[in-house]
């Protein structure tokens, strides 16, 4: 997949450029920018919207050149976001593109399933970036005092403590008092998931005896269904689609 999306970004700038031929592209190629005051924010577009620099020299690019981030969507799922506007996480990677090239405003050039093409524009929004900048300059002074951020339910948590802790110590360690609460909190939660995977099992059950050698099961809203795909691990699925 990334190879592709890399092989098919000059096909969709030229895509752009044909839809907006008045707006001049040029490839920086490997190119980071770097903003003048926090250095520790950096940006690295794909295209910029502009002429070729003077023998080809960044340094010489104007302030304020806005960029053009391409991207492919491959997956129908993935796609679905960029119906209508530039999916939450693109978004903050263009307002970080424009706030390093002092821009006003970005674009994005995005391949929908190897086949629909769409554009955006998106003009500069200094409240989100001011919001920006304070959480990588707190970021930064984090990774600058090797301060690790507090513990969380995220997935990218779990992660980094297993990476952080990879080899164990056969030995053991008295945990602090103030753990006792997430000690508590943790065993009702695991309880109370057990809990709730017998009752989600059970009534699982239910609905499979219920559409039995069938693949589909229609509630009485005639909306409502249920599918029990084929196979030697057939999986119950459940669609708001109309049947």
């Amino acid at each position: 997949m990334l190879e592709a999306g890399h092989r098919l970004e000059p096909c969709i700038a030229k895509w752009f450029h044909d839809k907006n031929p008045l707006l001049p592209i040029y490839d920086p190629g490997e190119y980071t920018v770097i903003h003048g005051e926090q250095d520790y924010i950096t940006s690295t577009p794909d295209r910029l919207i502009c002429t070729r620099p003077i023998d080809g020299r960044h340094d010489r690019l104007k302030p304020g050149t806005p960029p053009l981030e391409i991207k492919c969507s491959f997956n129908y799922q993935t796609a679905k976001q960029w119906a209508t506007q530039i999916p939450p996480a693109y978004q903050i990677q263009l307002q970080q593109q424009i706030y390093t090239l002092e821009a006003e405003h970005g674009y994005y050039a995005v391949l929908l399933e190897g086949y629909r093409f769409k554009w955006f524009r998106q003009d500069r929004n200094d409240k989100f970036i001011a919001t920006l900048v304070k959480r990588c300059g707190e970021f930064w002074d984090m990774l600058q005092n090797r301060t690790p951020p507090p513990t969380d339910w995220h997935k990218e948590t779990s992660k980094a403590l297993s990476r952080y802790y990879s080899e164990p110590v056969e030995q053991s360690v008295e945990l602090d008092h103030t753990l006792w609460d997430a000690h508590e909190k943790f065993q009702n939660a695991r309880a109370e998931i057990a809990k709730q995977k017998k009752i989600q099992d059970e009534n699982a059950n239910r609905l499979k005896a219920a559409i039995g050698k069938n693949t589909v099961g229609i509630l009485h809203d005639c909306e409502t269904a249920y599918r029990w795909t084929k196979g030697k691990s057939r999986r119950l699925t459940l669609t708001k689609e109309r049947q």
